[in-house]
């Protein structure tokens, strides 16, 4: 069983700690367990709760109507709030919450239909935008803290890998003359997610892709990059490598597509810290990728 501190509640809820103990006391919305030394902690459940709560009070709920709420009414509400058909930054944080608690309680009936609303209200590239990237990069932070344990990372972003692959084998082909481009993650990369809607948008604006995936070994693009020659490459760095190995990598792509467009993107940190070629282009934003298409 995962477990939380009050201090884990108030980094992924956003609600101070102090708060949390104030609602626990007057309306007995949580009850913590004890450790052998008397910590408090928190299970899932209640984590979930608090993630609902959060959203209702976003929302302008009292939490004195709140505490009223019996568990299956408060997800009412929440339900609701989904459902509205306003576009606004806190319906992007509902289902944000919401798809944290599919990922924490293993609940693909729940994550299924999620998704699908966040995309019936932004469209596809919009919910990734507004909805599956903040998501992904507050699992992340959980997993890096432990909050989350990997297999619950793995259950959410494979389960968003696999709705990518279902959007790109919807489009048409591009035709053989069209404009090319190699992707691909580096041999020690393996977070595809961000590749995949790469490959998602330039297929719907009719490029043709040759798509590589993960952990690309650097004598590999040379081989196909001579064989296919594309007009431009993109790849992500997102791991922190040490500054000479990025370097390196980096060097090695620059000798092997001379005369081709390069595109990078990923970890702005990493950006900072090595020398790009002129010739290499950082994409820092969905929107910046689709002008350069």
């Amino acid at each position: 069983m995962t477990v939380y501190s009050i201090k884990d509640l108030e980094l992924i809820s956003g609600i101070k700690a102090h708060t949390i103990r104030i609602w626990e006391q007057r309306y007995g919305l949580f009850t913590p367990q004890r450790t052998e030394t008397n910590i408090r902690y928190y299970d899932s459940d209640q984590l979930c709760k608090l993630l609902n709560i959060s959203n209702l009070i976003a929302n302008g709920y009292k939490v004195s109507q709140i505490a009223k709420l019996s568990k299956t009414e408060m997800q009412n509400k929440v339900n609701e709030l989904i459902d509205s058909n306003e576009l606004t930054d806190t319906k992007a944080g509902i289902l944000i919450n919401r798809l944290i608690d599919s990922a924490i309680n293993y609940d693909e009936e729940l994550f299924q239909e999620l998704f699908y609303k966040s995309v019936d209200t932004y469209g596809l590239i919009g919910a990734f935008t507004h909805v599956i990237y903040p998501m992904l990069i507050r699992i992340g932070l959980m997993w890096f803290k432990q909050d989350i344990i990997p297999a619950q990372e793995h259950f959410i972003s494979n389960l968003i890998r696999q709705k990518l692959f279902v959007a790109i084998n919807s489009l048409e082909q591009a035709s053989n003359n069209a404009e090319s481009w190699l992707l691909f993650l580096p041999e020690d990369e393996e977070h595809e997610i961000g590749l995949l809607l790469s490959y998602f948008i330039l297929k719907s604006k009719g490029k043709r892709v040759f798509y590589l995936g993960q952990r690309v070994p650097i004598s590999s693009l040379d081989s196909i990059i001579h064989k296919k020659q594309p007009d431009a490459i993109h790849f992500f760095l997102v791991k922190n490598n040490c500054c000479k190995k990025t370097q390196e990598y980096i060097d090695q792509i620059s000798e092997i597509s001379k005369g081709i467009k390069v595109h990078v993107s990923g970890n702005e940190i990493l950006k900072s810290q090595v020398k790009m070629p002129r010739i290499f282009n950082w994409i820092n934003s969905l929107e910046k990728f689709t002008s350069k298409i």
